[in-house]
């Protein structure tokens, strides 16, 4: 009795080691994913970039200076994240516990080779991985505020609401910020 069911075990076993191969490849080869990347945790969200030189450019960018940026700081840019993040939840009112936000930092050269849209989008949020992924060459608070509420939208609901309900929610939201 043993006998009969050993060979149909073992291909069983090979059909599943080879399915997580196949995986395992593709994971690695997922265009979405930074390979040796820096990641900032802050209360809300985990911030991945390849270069310290993009979390610069990134916290510039979303600073409230106009002319001279501040000087990088981690906890300075955390609290800065941070603080978009809760003022969102309370423009909503959709303040709580949520997961933690997924932000991806790409320079322009490698943003442009996520989509298939000719640069036409500055950053995007896709709700299965829960991140934000954004061209550090053209991104300001506004547009962050935006993608950061599709999170808060997508999290409080169980998913996304109809794409352009999902729109009007967040340019909204992020019109109304100055």
């Amino acid at each position: 009795m043993q006998d009969k069911w050993r060979i149909p075990f073992t291909i069983c076993i090979s059909i599943l080691i080879l399915v997580a191969a196949i995986c395992q490849a593709g994971i690695k080869n997922n265009p979405f994913r930074l390979d040796n990347e820096m990641k900032i945790t802050t209360k809300y969200t985990d911030i991945s970039a390849k270069t310290l030189k993009s979390v610069e450019m990134f916290y510039r960018k979303i600073s409230n200076y106009v002319f001279f940026a501040p000087k990088y700081n981690q906890d300075a840019m955390a609290k800065r994240v941070d603080s978009l993040f809760e003022k969102v939840q309370k423009t909503l009112g959709m303040e709580g516990d949520m997961s933690l936000l997924q932000i991806k930092l790409y320079p322009k050269a490698d943003f442009k080779q996520l989509l298939a849209d000719n640069g036409k989008r500055r950053s995007f949020y896709l709700f299965e991985y829960q991140t934000v992924y954004i061209n550090i060459d053209d991104i300001n608070a506004k547009m962050l505020i935006h993608e950061i509420c599709h999170h808060i939208v997508d999290s409080w609901f169980g998913g996304p609401p109809p794409r352009k309900t999902a729109e009007f929610i967040a340019t909204g939201v992020d019109r109304g910020f100055r």
